[in-house]
């Protein structure tokens, strides 16, 4: 059983992937397809970053003579993990951080609103 405050909410969902989050957005969790990643929300901002900067037409001409059925890769440093895509998973996971960041800036601000001291 969870504790208290400590419960995961679905913030945004799309087909093959979505993200959870506890109350405070302390920890937010992506899942897509296979992958299983954990944040706070600043590690969430630098995925998204990451994931929006990805130039997908020359990953995929670099690496079309390649033997891979994904021709977009990222690499998560310093872990040596390699993340593999086709361009439609890319748009997808890009319009899922993205929606999922608007929502949890929102309710982060919602939170911390309702949590201000009264003095």
């Amino acid at each position: 059983m969870e504790k208290q405050g400590k419960k995961k909410t679905t913030i945004y969902k799309t087909d093959n992937g979505c993200v959870l989050s506890d109350a405070g957005c302390t920890v937010i969790q992506l899942e897509f397809g296979n992958l299983f990643l954990r944040f706070d929300l600043k590690g969430l901002e630098s995925f998204k970053e990451c994931i929006d900067a990805l130039d997908l037409e020359r990953y995929e001409i670099a690496n079309e003579q390649k033997p891979y059925h994904r021709k977009i890769f990222v690499a998560l440093q310093p872990t040596g993990v390699t993340m593999a895509f086709h361009r439609e998973e890319v748009m997808e996971l890009r319009k899922l951080v993205s929606s999922a960041k608007a929502i949890l800036m929102l309710k982060k601000l919602s939170h911390e609103a309702v949590n201000y001291p009264k003095n």
